[in-house]
């Protein structure tokens, strides 16, 4: 990752994640090459409240099975109670209860990427926390509106002492 100097993080709520059980459509990228993400949500969208089990209304953007040249999965996802009569097309995903550093991002959904690489090369170098092997992800709030690509989002990075 490049680094940012010209976003300004605001410091992170340090929480205690419960286990999480998500579903949503997945696909991998190569190192860099993540153009195709915006169509996966296009994708994905019209499925969000039509998912059997779906627990509230917040989405999920997960990276996950990330190798060291940064090729990983990318799930775009809601939270279910259990994964009983999914569409076969679906894939299911296990978050582990985690320790999170969660970021606020007030931004358009544009400038995610900027975000990120600000928590990875500011934030965690200086915060006396190391991340911890377990999937990194976006949490869309229920306020986020995907017309106008603002409205609310959390980024959660997995965090250890």
């Amino acid at each position: 990752m490049n680094n940012n100097n010209s976003i300004n993080l605001s410091d992170p709520r340090i929480v205690n994640g419960n286990p999480r059980l998500l579903a949503g459509l997945a696909k991998k990228y190569t190192s860099g090459n993540n153009a195709a993400i915006p169509g996966q949500w296009q994708e994905f969208g019209p499925l969000i409240g039509n998912i059997p089990g779906q627990v509230g209304n917040s989405a999920f953007g997960v990276i996950y099975n990330m190798d060291e040249e940064d090729n990983h999965e990318y799930l775009c996802a809601v939270e279910v109670k259990s994964f009983d009569n999914l569409p076969k097309k679906m894939s299911r995903l296990r978050l582990p209860a985690q320790k999170y550093a969660v970021f606020q991002h007030t931004k358009h959904v544009s400038e995610i990427q900027a975000t990120c690489i600000a928590i990875w090369t500011k934030w965690l170098p200086n915060s006396g926390y190391e991340a911890a092997d377990s999937p990194f992800f976006e949490r869309y709030l229920e306020s986020f509106d995907p017309e106008t690509g603002v409205g609310g989002m959390e980024v959660w990075l997995p965090v250890k002492n």
